[in-house]
């Protein structure tokens, strides 16, 4: 197969040897801390510029030493039929609140689908995505997202530029490495009480607990649900303040399954305001939520991910992202 310049990334990798590592040999070293197929790491280093030591041409066997710079050049190849169509309309309302070599991360609005598909052929963040990263460095990008929004989530999106950065980023996913903090806003007074044998909550730091299994429900490919048959589940969450009629929260997700926050929190008998899938449990809070979501015209679940906070795959720095609230919550709050 045959690629465009246009679809060709070239990406640099440095690292700078430290003692405890003095005495590794490349491959064992790239293979710790990059990953890289066999494909991969063949390709890079028959390069003439693919696997340098102190700007030095070193094959795979070199033993690296302490104060070393390694470097990995590796190429990022973008088959057309994996790269979703450009909308560039869509950025003006997808913003951009980081960016480097290796990963990027937006503001989702609400509404927006994070993927085409049959319904939604060029009106997702990734048509948005690629439209910009076409415009900004004349280059095509493979859509990478490392953290899933649902449609109607708003908030951060963090974004690999490549499969090996895509890659480790989901390890540090897969090990509860990356903080993720969203607000929500629950149809419910929680200064009440809401009881639950799920829930654990100390009202003096006002923080809490919610553990509860989840599975995909019997009768859809779609909804979830709280059932001791399935996945270990854990949602941490601080209670801000209640106006009398809803509340609102920050919440941390321990684990990451699938529309775990507003299960969670619709077992618990809070359910989020404007939630159509997960309204609640029963009739009267179904009803309830219904009106509350006309009353703070709330047509979506009320749920934004704030802040995301990680160890960065490559410089190891700590990054810490933050965004805004959207319109429709930031008028409900007061803010």
């Amino acid at each position: 197969m045959i690629f465009h310049e246009k679809n060709v990334k070239l990406i640099n990798m440095k690292f700078v040897i430290e003692p405890k590592d003095d005495g590794m040999t490349i491959k064992d070293f790239l293979r710790r801390e990059v990953n890289p197929s066999r494909k991969l790491l063949n390709l890079t280093k028959n390069k003439p510029d693919g696997i340098l030591v102190n700007d030095k041409r070193m094959t795979v066997r070199y033993i690296l030493q302490s104060g070393d710079v390694l470097q990995f050049n590796y190429a990022e190849y973008a088959d057309e039929n994996e790269i979703p169509m450009q909308n560039e309309d869509l950025l003006d309302y997808v913003k951009i609140v980081y960016e480097d070599d290796y990963i990027l991360c937006v503001d989702k609005p609400p509404d927006m689908p994070s993927h085409p598909s049959f319904n939604h052929l060029d009106d997702t963040l990734a048509n948005a995505v690629t439209a910009y990263y076409s415009l900004k460095h004349d280059k095509t990008l493979r859509f990478h997202p490392v953290n899933m929004l649902d449609k109607n989530t708003s908030g951060l999106v963090l974004i690999a530029k490549d499969r090996l950065i895509s890659a480790k980023l989901n390890e540090l996913i897969k090990h509860r490495k990356i903080r993720k903090t969203y607000i929500a806003i629950a149809a419910v007074d929680f200064d009440s009480g809401v009881q639950s044998d799920i829930l654990e909550y100390d009202s003096v730091s006002r923080t809490g607990r919610i553990t509860a299994p989840i599975r995909r429900a019997h009768d859809s490919i779609i909804k979830r649900v709280a059932a001791s048959d399935g996945d270990f589940s854990a949602t941490d969450f601080k209670f801000l303040e209640s106006n009398g009629e809803i509340s609102f929260f920050e919440v941390y997700p321990i684990t990451g399954r699938t529309h775990q926050i507003r299960v969670h929190f619709q077992a618990i008998g809070a359910p989020l305001m404007g939630d159509d899938l997960y309204p609640g449990a029963c009739d009267d809070i179904i009803s309830r939520n219904v009106e509350l979501g006309e009353k703070y015209n709330m047509h979506r679940h009320a749920l934004h991910a704030k802040s995301l906070e990680f160890e960065h795959p490559v410089t190891k720095s700590l990054i810490k992202i933050e965004c805004g609230l959207p319109c429709d919550m930031r008028d409900i709050m007061g803010l």
